[in-house]
């Protein structure tokens, strides 16, 4: 099997250089198509895989997995599901292969829902009451998030939850309920650390220099949890088999 993009690209073409010319290909066209549809976004690499960010803010993702591409667009795919009837879809999250991508013209509404709701100004409070934000995640969100990707299935390890796929533990909760823990490569944990740095640290030791992260369920809003859990799970899809 060639290998899967390494987490070192630090541009779009780079990572693009390092997966299968099917892939390759399937995402080039993904990636024109967005460009189309968000003038003005700038291509980058957050959280290891290709982004397009715009007006300051992460707007999409997309990247390669060993057996499919998958398109991150966000919450908004909840309003399309009709259209999606023949992807795999979860938290955000189109999967597809490499010959059956998205419509273009789904596409292009996806990627412009996606630039409304991060342009909608935030509501304002009610008379006497502070703006609110979007509030921290508990266990049982942790929880619910992590099964509702793919395969994925509950286990224990050490007394605490765990959650697997493909037999790999890529996520699990602390016996305290208050901190969970991701498994993403080392340049992950880092974009996670910088950008998020009361929500995430590494773990102690070799676990945490390999790219165990704890997360803080009291910091962390749910949509920067599901996007580490997403990739904590794609990395357990990943990673050979010993």
């Amino acid at each position: 099997m060639a290998p899967m993009p390494t987490p070192k690209a630090t541009t779009v073409d780079e990572y693009l250089a390092t997966i299968p010319a099917e892939k390759r290909a399937a995402l080039q066209w993904l990636r024109r198509r967005i460009r189309d549809a968000s003038p003005g976004a700038e291509e980058c690499i957050s959280y290891g895989i290709p982004a397009f960010r715009l007006d300051g803010k992460l707007l999409v993702h997309f990247g390669a997995a060993a057996r499919h591409c998958a398109f991150y667009a966000g919450a908004v795919i909840e309003s399309y599901k009709d259209e999606l009837t023949g992807y795999d879809t979860s938290k955000g999250t189109i999967r597809f292969q490499p010959d059956n991508p998205p419509p273009a013209a789904l596409v292009k509404k996806l990627v412009r829902a996606q630039i409304a709701r991060r342009r909608r100004p935030a509501r304002p409070a009610a008379a006497g009451r502070r703006a609110s934000r979007p509030g921290p995640v508990n266990a049982q969100a942790f929880r619910r998030m992590a099964l509702g990707l793919k395969g994925v299935v509950e286990g224990s390890h050490m007394g605490h939850p765990d959650f697997r796929a493909d037999g790999r533990i890529f996520a699990s909760l602390q016996a305290d309920g208050k901190r969970g823990m991701v498994t993403l490569t080392p340049e992950q944990q880092q974009a996670f650390v910088q950008e998020h740095s009361a929500a995430f640290e590494p773990a102690a030791g070799a676990w945490g220099r390999q790219g165990c992260t704890m997360v803080r369920l009291d910091s962390v809003d749910a949509d920067t949890l599901g996007e580490a859990l997403t990739l904590a799970r794609q990395r357990a899809a990943r990673r050979p088999e010993r």
